[in-house]
């Protein structure tokens, strides 16, 4: 059977071991309380309890005479017996057995172990006013229990959630068997314990708990204090008002401020009282702020008794003095020459606090800001105030020519730079493009007229028949005109048809020879050439404009036409509706919503039976309005000469079917000798009429000399019967010739307009 104490007091869980052996039973008791040892051998006349000190307790059935009955009683039961010790003192806490005298190897052992609650309790803490960040010793001492007791700390406060801590514990053991226990914490001091407490807790569960509480009154540094809104960039000239703030401080800070390593005294200073008994001081700075500060440090200063006792002395908070000023500009200026081709490369550095925002355009040509992509500008923030932009031309051109400048602003003002004259050096260029065409008779002379532009303006110019090579004028120096342009001129005697040539003039200056020089060709008087580029427009829902560029006149003033498309008959043939001598026209009184087919044709009065005509062109009106009588007008004139259609009589007709017929084939051997002579004019398929409608006419148009390879026996390209009138066809193959043979050009992607019969 196991044994069971019953105390007057409560039943007590093994909290802490006391010396007995494995086979002992352990009976916790207070001191004054009443214990029972339960002997579970059987009883017999030779059951004895003792002591180790050899003291006995009972034997034989009863209680020793030597022992105090009233306190120690034997219980007999029917085959158990039973020790109650009533009163416990602290010399009732040891061991004790009960055995067997006839058989020593049946025994059992107790031990009673006593608590005693301790006689002393106290507490001992700093009782003065203490400084944040010293150490404090606090003590506990807890004198005459048994066992003693667990001690431990704990820190309570409004800035704290109850932090434990454990001393270090000294104990001393009494004669009579009590302890003495003292317990030491070191604490060093922060923050969080002001207006906290620390209470000492010695306790042992289930039997006592004491506590005491030491107040603590704590002094506290001031916190790093912080400027208000204030981070050092300011505007150059600038009266600033900055502030400073720092709180927590107890008793109240004193804050000043440093400026470059210099003790400045605040303006104003304020202190507020907060309600935890703490104090935040502000300080007030009011100073004019410049430029010639910028990198300097400010520092805000705070101290009180409790920083100044330490190795700290005080706290401070700086910023670097930043001044925002606005831009200054270094950058090329002056005059620059660059080779037409080669690489320009212009270099700007602005100095600026904050800098122009990246999105603002820093470079300007001739005072407009610079947009175009052959434009190559690149932006490298230095640092928060310097930056450098370049801009790239890779392939200079005479066009780029002009005023650079550099530029930019913020929100103090803007900058820019002196103008950079950049000058474009390039070779001779002509006045004229393709090739100048002079119509003159046998026995009359022309006058050439070379004029080119040029930088720099020195030129020479040669001159050269092309057919033959032979040179004309070589080392003619170019009469001025002005700063770019210089010119010369020659006349040429046209004695025999050898004299109808193409002849080319070209200017050199120190760049090198003009690229594409200057050509010319003397030609016999001729009809006109057919306008090109001819475009439509609707002016109204009832008119529309025709416009034209100008062919060649042939050597003699030229006029337009304007014909429309009848289809009102069965041949659907052009109707000329007006003769103008500029190629524009406007058209109205048509019908809104309808297709209208026109052409512009050209001719002269040197040639009054020939007339020469471009491709029809195709307009629709807007859909509105009624249909009036047709109106043609011009810019330069109002009146109307309408182009007569001829007679209708059968011979007639015949007649110039038979002219038109015989004029295209002229006109086609003459396109087969041009193909073997690059330097011929260019084809124009004409038509010789006398002024009639109703004739679909052939042509070409390009702006270099052509050679057209025709097509042969191909069925698309020929006429089905003789009755057909000629055709416009498109051929695909052409061989662009031009008097410099690496200027030839071969390409599918050309289209000549041609005829065939």
């Amino acid at each position: 059977m196991l044994c069971k104490m019953e105390v007057s007091f409560l039943v007590l869980s093994v909290l802490f071991v006391f010396p007995a052996t494995a086979d002992d039973d352990v009976i916790l008791a207070v001191l004054g309380s009443t214990v029972v040892l339960d002997c579970k051998i059987p009883q017999t006349d030779t059951l004895i309890w003792d002591r180790p000190d050899g003291t006995v307790l009972a034997i034989k059935g009863a209680v020793h005479q030597t022992v105090n009955a009233s306190r120690f009683i034997l219980r007999n039961a029917s085959a158990l017996q039973s020790l109650s010790i009533h009163d416990l003192f602290l010399s009732d806490d040891g061991q004790y057995r009960c055995y067997d005298l006839a058989d020593a190897g049946r025994k059992q052992n107790f031990t009673v172990n006593i608590f005693v609650r301790p006689t002393l309790f106290t507490v001992n803490g700093p009782d003065t006013v203490i400084d944040e960040g010293s150490v404090q010793t606090l003590t506990c001492t807890a004198d005459g229990g048994k066992p003693p007791p667990l001690v431990q700390w704990h820190l309570l406060g409004p800035n704290t959630n109850g932090t434990t801590y454990v001393g270090h514990d000294v104990d001393t053991v009494h004669a009579n068997g009590t302890i003495s226990r003292v317990n030491t914490l070191r604490l060093t001091l922060d923050r969080t314990m002001y207006k906290g407490s620390v209470i000492c807790d010695a306790s042992i569960q289930y039997f006592y708990q004491v506590q005491q509480t030491v107040v603590l009154n704590v002094n506290l540094a001031p916190l790093a204090p912080v400027f208000d809104s204030f981070t050092g960039l300011f505007d150059d000239g600038e009266l600033r008002s900055i502030t400073c703030h720092s709180n927590g401080s107890r008793p109240a800070a004193k804050i000043f401020w440093m400026l470059n390593g210099v003790r400045v005294n605040s303006t104003s200073v304020q202190v507020i009282r907060n309600s935890d008994d703490t104090y935040l001081v502000r300080g007030t700075l009011i100073r004019h702020l410049t430029r010639n500060m910028e990198n300097q440090a400010l520092s805000c200063v705070v101290t009180n008794p409790v920083l100044q006792k330490t190795f700290i002395h005080s706290l401070n908070r700086s910023v670097v003095l930043l001044p925002n000023y606005s831009p200054s500009i270094s950058a090329d200026n002056g005059t620059k020459t660059v080779t037409e081709g080669s690489l320009l490369v212009l270099h700007c550095d602005i100095e600026a606090r904050p800098l122009p925002n990246p999105s603002q355009t820093l470079w300007f040509f001739n005072g407009s800001p610079i947009s175009d992509s052959s434009f190559n500008i690149t932006r490298v923030d230095k640092s928060v105030s310097r930056l450098s932009t370049s801009l790239h031309v890779q392939h200079f051109h005479r066009d780029q020519s002009g005023q650079y400048s550099c530029q930019g602003y913020n929100h103090l003002g803007a900058a820019k730079s002196p103008p950079l004259n950049v000058q474009a050096l390039y070779s001779p260029i002509c006045s004229f493009s393709g090739v100048q065409k002079h119509a003159v008779r046998i026995g009359d002379d022309v006058a050439l007229t070379c004029r080119v532009t040029a930088s720099p303006n020195n030129v020479t110019m040669r001159w050269r028949y092309i057919q033959s090579n032979a040179p004309i004028k070589t080392g003619l120096l170019g009469d001025v005109e002005s700063q770019a342009v210089s010119s010369t001129t020659i006349r040429i005697d046209v004695a025999s048809n050898n004299q109808y040539s193409d002849i080319v003039c070209i200017a050199t200056n120190i760049v090198g020879d003009m690229m594409f020089p200057c050509m010319y060709r003397i030609v016999e008087p001729s009809p006109p050439e057919i306008p090109f580029n001819c475009s439509t427009k609707a002016v109204s829902d009832t008119s529309v404009q025709v416009e034209c560029n100008p062919g060649f006149n042939g050597g003699s003033p030229q006029h337009f036409l304007l014909q429309m498309l009848d289809i009102s008959t069965e041949r659907q043939s052009f109707n000329t509706i007006s003769n103008r001598s500029s190629p524009l026209f406007t058209v109205s009184g048509l019908t809104p919503g309808f297709n209208y087919t026109f052409r512009m044709c050209s001719g002269s009065s040197a040639f009054a039976r020939t007339i020469s005509c471009g491709r029809p062109l195709k307009v629709i009106t807007s859909a509105a309005g009624a249909v009036n009588k047709k109106r043609v007008s011009s810019p330069s004139e109002t009146s109307t000469t309408p182009y007569i259609i001829g007679g209708v009589v059968g011979f007639l007709v015949l007649l110039i079917l038979i002219s038109v017929l015989a004029y295209c084939l002229h006109k086609k051997r003459k396109v087969r000798k041009d193909e073997n002579d690059p330097h011929k004019s260019q084809p124009q398929n004409q038509l010789s009429m006398p002024s009639m409608p109703s004739i679909t006419d052939c042509f070409t148009h390009a702006q270099f000399q052509s050679v057209v390879n025709f097509p042969k026996n191909n069925s698309p390209f020929q006429r089905q019967s003789d009755t057909d009138e000629p055709s416009l066809i498109r051929v695909a193959k052409i061989n662009l010739g031009h008097p410099d043979p690496a200027q030839t050009r071969n390409s599918n992607e050309f289209q000549i307009v041609g005829c065939y019969f």
